[in-house]
């Protein structure tokens, strides 16, 4: 379980460095509890940031429940959809700033 502390460091680094695309991963159900609350702090900052979620407990369908904006299963496949969200968002700013 992470302490609020440290969710709360997560997301200012996240801000820090002015991420476009956030991923959380875990390993073990005990791991994944807290990625709701980690979700809802990052909108909350940033609500443009995109986020993908993956790891063995973790299904596409958690990742819908819980708010990210991506699932991957594995390594390879976080790489390809974020990959995709990154030009989605790139599109989205494109047409934004025109």
């Amino acid at each position: 379980v992470c302490s609020s502390d440290r969710m709360e460091k997560f997301v200012a680094e996240s801000i820090r460095t002015d991420s476009d695309i956030v991923c959380l991963s875990a390993m073990m159900t005990t791991t994944m509890i807290n990625m709701p609350q980690i979700i809802e702090m990052l909108r909350s900052k940033n609500p443009n940031v995109k986020i993908m979620v993956g790891g063995a407990p973790v299904s596409d369908d958690l990742a819908s429940k819980w708010g990210a904006d991506g699932y991957a299963p594995d390594a390879s496949n976080a790489l390809q959809e974020a990959i995709q969200m990154i030009s989605a968002l790139r599109e989205m700013q494109a047409t934004s700033s025109s």
